[in-house]
Order: C-alpha cells, then structure tokens, then sequence
C-alpha cells in the first residue's frame, strides 16, 4: 500500500449500469471484462487507463431511511462496492478493458463521498479520496463520523445538527397572516397600502 498522498497508481470507480435496470455487472465478472458503453461518452477517457491501475464497479444513489447514522430527515449519498479488481489490458479502442475480478459476496457501502457518473477517476492524493480508496481496495472501515461532521455534510448529518425543517417557510406566512389578520375589517387601508 502507497503511503498517504504517494499513490502513482490510478483508481477507477466504475458504473455497470446504462440505465433501467440494464446492470450488466454479472457479465463483467463472467468475461473479466468493463465495457464503457455504447453512448461514446467515455471513449477519450476510457483509453486512459492502464493496465496496473485498479477498478471498482460501483452503484451510487441516494437513501434516507435504513443507514447506519441518523439522518434527521435528510437524504444522504450512497455507494455500493459490488467488486474490485486490476486493470489487465486496455483494448485502446475508448469502450473496453480487460479486469482480473475480484467480486465481494456482499456489497460494501460507503457514504458521503461519491459520485454517480459512469466513471470516476481517483489518484488518491486528498484525504477523502484516499479514505475511499482505502475502503475499498484495502478493506479499511469508512468513519463515518467524520464524513457527517465533515464541512460539507456537518449541518445536515453532523453531532449537532437539528431534524430537517421541511417546510421553512411556515413561520413566514404565520407571521404575514397573523399582520393581515388586523386589516380584516380595514381592508382599503390594507389595499392602499399595498
């Protein structure tokens, strides 16, 4: 393992969905193969990787209920780990690489930090990024506390924040009404007024 901000090797976190319920992950794993796709979004991108680098198939999305956190209300993003491997042989024709797999029996779930495109490219020189590369290469657990009390998520996921407020708005038209509740029987002063 590359010491904390040393990593030469590139990680890729991959989708192995091209929508609905298209998942072709299975078939990843059978032929030792990731295919980016017929869309050509990727081509440029996908003649990058080299073999060496690692890859993971992952599933983003979001979830409110049934996490290992509370979160008051909120919605919060998650990342299935399905399977990991290293990057054989790229075909450098911008649509396939050759993968040694490694499938997880269960899926890993990290939180917070991820993405939903299609393919995410990480170095592993940033804290987070080397966290999550940890997490899913290295078999280290997530802390999780410190992703939700994190800048970004701390008001919403952190050790102080309140239950989401659904409806903000309220208190303002509580006020509007209770102010317009005393023109109610001086309602062209109210008109004039407005």
């Amino acid at each position: 393992r590359a010491q904390k901000g040393q990593s030469m090797t590139n990680y890729w976190f991959v989708g192995a969905s091209y929508g609905g319920n298209d998942d072709q992950t299975e078939r990843f794993l059978q032929e030792g193969i990731w295919q980016s796709g017929n869309d050509g979004k990727y081509i440029d991108v996908v003649k990058t990787i080299k073999p060496g680098d690692k890859i993971a198939i992952k599933s983003a999305y979001t979830q409110k209920n049934g996490l290992p956190f509370k979160t008051n209300g909120h919605t919060a993003s998650v990342m299935a780990i399905k399977a990991i491997g290293t990057v054989i042989e790229n075909k450098k024709d911008g649509y396939e690489i050759v993968v040694d797999w490694k499938p997880f029996t269960n899926h890993r779930y990290w939180y917070f930090y991820t993405k939903r495109t299609r393919l995410w490219k990480l170095k592993g020189t940033d804290g987070m990024a080397r966290e999550l590369i940890d997490f899913a290469f290295h078999n280290d657990e997530q802390d999780i506390d410190k992703f939700r009390n994190a800048n970004y998520w701390r008001e919403r996921f952190g050790d102080d924040a309140n239950e989401v407020n659904k409806y903000p708005w309220i208190s303002f038209y509580s006020e509007l009404a209770d102010a317009l509740r005393g023109y109610r029987h001086r309602r062209d002063e109210l008109m004039s007024a407005l």
